[in-house]
């Protein structure tokens, strides 16, 4: 399913692949017409044919997403390419090479000895990864800073440090890190795993902001952050049990971040924001980072 140029006429390459699990199989060449330019991808279905299902895949030139048809089958789309205005292709079928070898192969220019005067890069594809900052790893803001401390459990006597952000004002924790080297320095979303001190009354709001700028080689530390960040909100669920708040939204990093860069992050509980603010304390115990990773890892 590779797409190529050939002297202007786009073909697509025999062989096989897996969709959503599902084998399909390209027996022959297939010259295919998109107007440039142009994004290509497969539509792959398990259709009835007789007594049995078998797989088909078509080449469609706008995104099908995965939808349901008419007679119940379920239908899954993929980009496999895309072709710019000069007739170049650029690969997007995902890979099953991964790590060190996948990296070389998506960051090259090369050729195929069949169409020896054709070169074409391979993106390197997309994948979601998530990172854990404990809530005893950061640091309480010197100004209007939450605290740290270790709670135990009442029977197992289980020990959790946490960062605690009192309900009676807003308090705030801070703490740097520097993203993978395969982060795509684009937007990324996060989670709290948290409980609230005794007392707290389910259904109350608990709401913080996640504020984030890049620190690049020679920037002075005292930056400002130019937003407001994102709004982080959860509900309490009673005494001693842990939470895990949705999602926040996706978050766009200050600052241009580029490689190597540091990033700074400051996490502020609102303890007035929503409809039934919780007045107890919030102990958190550490926040999940998720972001998407498309960069070539380079060996130092």
């Amino acid at each position: 399913y590779l797409v190529v140029n050939d002297d202007g006429t786009f073909k697509l390459q025999p062989g096989t692949g897996y969709v959503e699990g599902i084998r399909i199989d390209q027996a022959a060449e297939q010259i295919i017409v998109p107007a440039l330019p142009a994004e290509i991808f497969l539509d792959v279905a398990l259709q009835p044919q007789d007594n049995d299902r078998v797989a088909v895949a078509s080449v469609v030139f706008a995104n099908p997403g995965d939808y349901t048809d008419e007679t119940n089958d379920n239908h899954y789309g993929q980009k496999i390419a895309a072709i710019d205005a000069g007739g170049v292709v650029t690969d997007f079928r995902p890979k099953s090479l991964a790590g060190e070898m996948g990296d070389i192969v998506a960051d090259k220019n090369h050729v195929h000895p069949q169409y020896a005067d054709k070169d074409h890069t391979h993106a390197t594809p997309d994948r979601i990864d998530t990172d854990y900052i404990a809530g005893a790893a950061m640091t309480p803001s010197t100004t209007g800073g939450a605290s740290v401390e270790t709670i135990e459990t009442a029977v197992n006597k289980q020990d959790f440090a946490v960062m605690t952000f009192a309900g009676g004002a807003d308090s705030a924790a801070e703490f740097s890190y520097p993203m993978p080297e395969a982060w795509n320095r684009g937007a990324i979303k996060a989670k709290l795993l948290w409980l609230p001190e005794d007392g707290a009354t389910i259904g109350e709001d608990v709401v913080f902001a996640l504020q984030t700028v890049a620190l690049s080689e020679g920037d002075a530390l005292d930056v400002a952050f130019a937003g407001t960040g994102v709004s982080i909100a959860d509900q309490a669920l009673g005494d001693g049990v842990k939470h895990l708040s949705p999602a926040s939204a996706a978050l766009t990093v200050e600052g241009n971040p580029a490689l190597a860069d540091l990033i700074h992050f400051r996490l502020t509980r609102d303890v007035s924001a929503g409809a039934s603010p919780m007045a107890e304390g919030c102990r958190v115990l550490g926040i999940w980072i998720q972001y998407t990773c498309n960069k070539p890892v380079v060996a130092w």
